[in-house]
């Protein structure tokens, strides 16, 4: 989507994108569709607002969620529709980014065609650099004791594909490990073939993952509609919630007592809705699905249930086996677990989640901190961001008292692990380095997890194509907060840096909102902060009611570049 932004308002630029895998797609590249692979979302609100998702064309109709392979169609489509096509590289992994010695753009080392050898390297500099590998490029893999005799196959559930359709015609027990949706998923794939599943959520780990009917509240309202409609939005405190103009209704909603009662109530309707239409309690194994954490606590790990049939069939039936333990080691075609359980298995699939790092090594050493990457450190973390914690907690009291987690929650990962990275990601927007806001040469497209995924994809394009260009000002005051007069520009953008990724921590323990922007109902009012920043309406529907009560989609967006083109000729640039 950048590319396709950035060609559209620089046509004469060189541009070109290189993909490490050999098909368009990220996510959804066909060696990652796995048997049964859904959207989350139905048709009308995956899809970018000058393209569509016809019907005639993909074949999915209304109220339908969008089959894996045809969100690959559609990205293909869409490459080609807008002439992207012909500038991807595919199978050319990026090995290492390197700071030109005394600047001037980015030396890439690439490696072609899956070959490891050096004649399959090359070099390329980039005077403009975009970084869009997202937060689900590179799977985490746990190390089991054992794993070397397991002598059965032990994979990633982004490896589902390749090995699926053995294991269909030839497995009987198969093992699932984790409690994310792809766990369902795989789940649900198997034993709706008719192959018993041992299903291993961690007692050390988060627990299941919250998973809601398409429809919820008593008024059976859309899903993914819900969390766009902007009166819904303000159910939600959010550090950057009064870019969406309504300030004083958030700050009813959150600083007072009143509206904090009001605010409870909302979340504790949503989570009883779910529960109940769940049926979690009405039987012994699936009350072992239930979400260990409140839904007020979680982001984008609250997933939706897309399956053909009922899930919850299948562990009534005892075709999937759920198990709240820890695994100890394996041994020969056996898992064993921490209740002393072993269990007999044709495959352990795991549903172990991502390194949240770019899958890119930056050069000189120590230059992450510096594009505000996650990192280790030791040391106590910046000054400013107890400032933030504060402001934080005194604007949002609620925050202050933070859920009960698991007391025995154990990472999977160590101590030298990529995954152990402790601070978290430190990008104006979630997408620029502060240090290199001047420089205009870096910067990173989808480092945020979200429901509303292609629109915010495609704001953000629009945002980094105007940045980019040097066309978007830092001079003028923020969006949602005011700049502190005694302090330069520089250094207020690096607080409000660190004052919206600080406060992830704060507002999604649940989730992963400690290490990246992990959001639900903040999307909408990230949204308008950007449309803020480039001088656009946020506002687009028209008259207040239907602001306030309509929920916003992909279509909401159209025009948006015609309306940037606009702008830039108004200010003759």
């Amino acid at each position: 989507m950048t590319a396709k932004t950035y060609v559209e308002l620089n046509p004469s630029a060189n541009v070109v994108v290189l993909d490490a895998a050999s098909t368009i797609g990220g996510v959804w590249a066909q060696h990652r569709l796995y048997p049964g692979l859904k959207s989350n979302n139905m048709v009308g609100t995956y899809e970018y607002s000058d393209f569509p998702m016809d019907e005639a064309m993909f074949g999915v109709k209304p109220g339908e969620h969008i089959p894996g392979p045809v969100v690959h169609d559609y990205l293909r489509t869409y490459a080609e529709k807008f002439d992207i096509m012909r500038r991807i590289r595919f199978e050319s992994k990026v090995e290492t980014v390197e700071r030109r010695q005394g600047g001037g753009g980015w030396i890439l080392t690439v490696q072609e065609g899956g070959n490891n050898s050096e004649d399959a390297r090359s070099q390329l500099l980039a005077e403009k650099l975009v970084i869009a590998t997202g937060l689900t490029s590179e799977p985490f893999l746990p190390d089991f004791v054992g794993s070397e005799s397991f002598d059965t196959p032990l994979f990633h559930c982004r490896d589902f594909l390749e090995h699926g359709d053995r294991l269909f015609r030839s497995a009987i027990n198969v093992t699932v490990f984790g409690g994310t949706k792809s766990a369902w998923d795989a789940a649900y794939a198997f034993a709706s073939r008719g192959i018993q599943v041992d299903w291993i959520i961690r007692e050390s780990g988060h627990g299941p993952v919250w998973m809601a009917p398409p429809y919820v509240t008593p008024l059976k309202i859309w899903l993914e509609k819900l969390v766009s409609t902007r009166f819904l939005t303000w159910f939600s405190p959010c550090v950057w919630g009064d870019s969406d103009g309504f300030g004083s209704v958030r700050r009813f909603l959150h600083g007072s007592p009143v509206g904090r009662k009001i605010v409870d109530g909302f979340w504790g309707v949503l989570a009883n809705d779910v529960k109940d239409l769940n049926g979690y309690d009405k039987h012994p194994e699936t009350k072992k699905l239930k979400p260990w954490t409140s839904a007020f606590w979680v982001a984008s790990s609250l997933s939706i249930l897309n399956y053909p049939t009922d899930f919850f069939d299948y562990v009534r039936n005892g075709m999937i086996k759920v198990h709240i333990a820890d695994v100890t080691h394996l041994s020969p075609h056996t898992v064993h677990l921490s209740t002393g359980e072993a269990l007999n298995s044709d495959a352990l699939i795991c549903s172990t989640g991502w390194r949240h790092h770019p899958p890119v090594k930056f050069l000189p050493e120590g230059i992450d901190r510096e594009l505000g990457l996650p990192y280790h450190a030791q040391e106590s973390d910046d000054p400013r961001a107890w400032k933030a914690d504060e402001e934080i907690l005194n604007r949002f009291p609620r925050l202050r008292n933070q859920p009960e987690l698991n007391p025995y929650y154990k990472p999977l990962e160590n101590a030298q692990s990529k995954a152990s990275l402790n601070r978290p990601y430190r990008l104006y927007r979630f997408m620029i380095p502060p240090s290199f806001i001047e420089d205009r040469s870096i910067a990173f497209n989808g480092m945020i997890q979200s429901i509303s995924t292609a629109t915010a994809a495609q704001l953000q394009a629009l945002w980094l194509t105007a940045y980019l260009d040097g066309k978007l000002s830092f001079d003028d005051k923020s969006a949602d907060r005011p700049l502190d007069s005694k302090h330069s520009v520089e250094d207020d953008i690096q607080y409000e840096t660190i004052l919206h990724s600080q406060f992830g921590k704060w507002r999604y323990p649940g989730g992963f909102g400690a290490r990246y922007p992990d959001f639900v109902f903040d999307a909408l009012p990230y949204m308008d902060m950007l449309l803020r920043d480039l001088g656009l309406e946020s506002h687009r529907k028209g008259g207040w009611l239907a602001e306030c009560f309509r929920p916003y989609g992909p279509a909401d967006y159209k025009g948006l570049i015609d309306e940037w083109r606009a702008k830039v000729r108004l200010l003759g640039f």
